[in-house]
């Protein structure tokens, strides 16, 4: 009776079917997307930075939004003028600019500053 019991447990475990090794290699891969992803964001210079751990964390970054008219005339223009509330998918300083100068038709660029980056002007026409 003991030798049959040896005999049982000796038994090598059966190999992995091919939907077995597919499933395993996406969960693995996944995992490792999960985690690595977050992490090198972490470490990138812009903060909040999307797919990163702390996306929706840190300070909001003070983006100034210069309207220069035909005429040579600046004015400084707070974007919560035109928003009821902030969304934190849209990226003022790409987003701004072109409703910016639809909106003012006598708008000959936007200048968009930021603490850290270079100044720089979204033209309103071609």
């Amino acid at each position: 009776m003991s030798s049959e019991l040896t005999s049982r447990a000796a038994a090598p475990p059966a190999p992995w079917t091919a939907g077995e090794r597919l499933a395993a290699t996406f969960f693995v891969v996944f995992l490792t997307l999960q985690l690595a992803v977050p992490t090198w964001k972490l470490f990138q210079p812009e903060r909040p930075g999307r797919f990163g751990w702390q996306m929706f964390a840190g300070t909001e970054v003070k983006v100034r939004f210069v309207l220069i008219l035909d005429s040579g005339a600046e004015h400084v223009v707070d974007p919560a003028q035109f928003q009821v509330a902030r969304r934190l998918d849209l990226v003022p300083e790409r987003e701004f600019p072109p409703y910016l100068c639809q909106r003012a038709k006598n708008g000959r660029a936007v200048r968009v500053e930021m603490p850290g980056k270079p100044a720089w002007e979204y033209p309103c026409r071609p």
